[in-house]
């Protein structure tokens, strides 16, 4: 009889023991890692090119960047809604949404991209996005711009849970 109800308990315990292991063994997060950083404020020359320029005469403002971003759990990563976010300090001064590099649509001299929408990321992987945004200086965020020294990126997981990771701060 004894033998019988340690039986069954080593089952039970066995059992849930498993369960938290496997949940536990499930657990990761997204890792984001910068790679390469290219912020450009330019101003049109009289052969109609742009040359780089500093912020007060610039006519035009792009940043480029590369991620690499690491799924450390067993189920596959969603990253979605994703913004860049220009602070002033910790003051939010505007975001929006970057260009995805991968979706290049070319007609002559002009070529038009996709926003970054979502990214799945495949368990245990890295994958490498390349992403810009930009303005011009007749855009209403442009002053907005001129005083940001932070930017970060923003984005929601597959839980739904809002994440930020910075991407570069000036001070």
């Amino acid at each position: 009889m004894m033998n019988q109800i340690v039986g069954i308990c080593g089952t039970l315990l066995g059992t849930v023991l498993g369960w938290v292991l496997n949940n536990l063994s499930q657990r990761g997060k997204i890792s984001v890692f910068v790679k390469n950083l290219n912020e450009e404020f330019t101003k049109r020359n009289s052969y109609g090119g742009f040359d780089q320029c500093d912020i007060a005469d610039a006519e035009h403002y792009i940043i480029k960047m590369s991620i690499d971003v690491y799924n450390s759990s067993r189920d596959t990563g969603i990253m979605r809604d994703i913004q860049l976010v220009f602070y002033k300090g910790k003051k939010q001064m505007f975001c929006g949404v970057p260009r995805d590099e991968a979706s290049r649509h070319s007609g002559g001299p002009i070529s038009r991209y996709d926003d970054l929408s979502v990214v799945n990321i495949q368990p245990k992987s890295v994958i490498n996005i390349k992403m810009h945004y930009g303005l011009n200086n007749s855009d209403e965020l442009w002053e907005e711009l001129k005083a940001s020294n932070k930017v970060t990126m923003r984005y929601k997981d597959a839980k739904n849970k809002q994440r930020e990771c910075e991407i570069y701060n000036k001070d």
